[in-house]
């Protein structure tokens, strides 16, 4: 893990001292930036979270700042002896490391294969996602919380998983079913524990940052769904009233694709039909429709559905006693950032852009599914 690290950012280790990671001078300085910050505000006494440094002589909160907290602390105090530039690197490689080692350690626990483990972690590791924000976003790219928490969070709510394969051959009008349970992983540990260990990473990545905590916490309510019950999508099959109505969806969508490549062909059209206008000089909303139709019809033909069973051996107590306790710990560890923000709210101080469905961030681009990513290895 430590090789690939070191070979994946080649020539970063290198040059650690002289160079700035990144495609330019852009975001990257900014954490570098945080570097220095981390150690004047330690040596002069001033609070980390905010700064005269910038928009002087009024100063700036840094609460909102991508800052990297943790990782400029690790620099200001465990690498004090190295220039901040050589400290930001060491930090930086070190997280390639751990983002690699524990994935490891979550697969292994899952699957108590070693080889299966190693090549987790090196898909965890060295993926385009990591690749993508090497050339700056060096928050992101210390991910190694990530893995780590889902390896306590499991072991707070006692998941266990059951690998199942089976293979079906079929030779000489013969045919042999093979069916092969694997082993039961349970993950072990005090539930006490692993659930204090998850708040402390929890808490931990606030100093990271934010975004991750979001997932962190939508992981941890997904964990805590998935370990209370078996879950399953069924078909329920059409009935002939469901299949009424998806016949009737699919030919609106068939409608509105009609309409849609009548704007494509003419460049839009302005028409009043019974007294109604009709404007549509492009293909946003009718293609927003098309999906809701095709969704609709898609439904009423298989009409899925959930399926729920309790989990053997399900203590509903412990556990949500044990997502309660991941949860405070975190709050407290997480305490100063929290008071932070709290006064960046109070103070009125947030703001943000206005959004609009029409003018959000339109999504995926649905080619990269079979394109890929572009930073793929391949």
């Amino acid at each position: 893990m430590a090789a690939l690290a070191l070979a994946w950012s080649f020539p970063l280790a290198t040059v650690a001292g002289t160079h700035l990671a990144g495609a330019g001078f852009s975001d990257n300085a900014n954490f570098l930036w945080n570097f220095w910050w981390m150690r004047e505000a330690l040596g002069s006494g001033e609070r980390f979270f905010s700064t005269p440094y910038l928009f002087a002589p009024f100063g700036s909160d840094l609460t909102l700042h991508t800052h990297t907290a943790l990782n400029a602390f690790a620099g200001a105090t465990l690498l004090e002896g190295l220039p901040p530039l050589t400290a930001m690197n060491v930090t930086i490689l070190g997280s390639l490391f751990l983002n690699a080692f524990c994935a490891y350690l979550l697969a292994h626990r899952v699957t108590g294969d070693a080889a299966a483990s190693a090549v987790a972690g090196l898909i965890f590791g060295g993926s385009p996602y990591l690749a993508a924000h090497l050339n700056g976003h060096f928050n992101l790219t210390t991910a190694w919380t990530l893995p780590l928490f889902a390896l306590a969070v499991g072991s707070a709510f006692g998941l266990h998983t059951r690998v199942e394969r089976r293979a079906t051959l079929s030779a000489s009008g013969h045919r042999a079913t093979l069916s092969a349970l694997g082993r039961r992983a349970t993950l072990s540990g005090s539930p006490v524990t692993s659930a204090v260990a998850a708040g402390v990473i929890l808490g931990a990545t606030a100093y990271i940052d934010y975004y991750y905590v979001v997932f962190q916490i939508a992981f941890a309510l997904f964990a805590y769904l998935l370990a209370a019950r078996d879950w399953s999508l069924i078909a329920r099959g059409a009935t002939a009233a469901s299949l009424r109505l998806a016949r009737v969806f699919l030919a609106l969508a068939i409608a509105d694709l009609i309409v849609i490549a009548g704007i494509l062909a003419t460049g839009g059209f302005d028409a009043t039909i019974a007294g109604v206008r009709i404007l549509a000089r492009d293909v946003f909303n009718p293609l927003q429709a098309l999906w809701l139709l095709l969704a609709v019809a898609g439904i009423a033909r298989w009409r899925p559905a959930l399926a729920l069973r309790p989990t053997e051996r399900w203590d509903g107590l412990r556990a949500t006693m044990a997502l309660a306790l991941v949860g405070v710990v975190a709050a407290v560890v997480a305490l100063p950032i929290l008071i932070n923000g709290a006064g960046v709210i109070f103070r009125g101080e947030y703001v943000s852009q206005r959004y609009f469905w029409r003018n959000a961030p339109k999504g995926v681009d649905a080619a990269t599914f079979i394109l890929g990513n572009p930073f793929h290895g391949l």
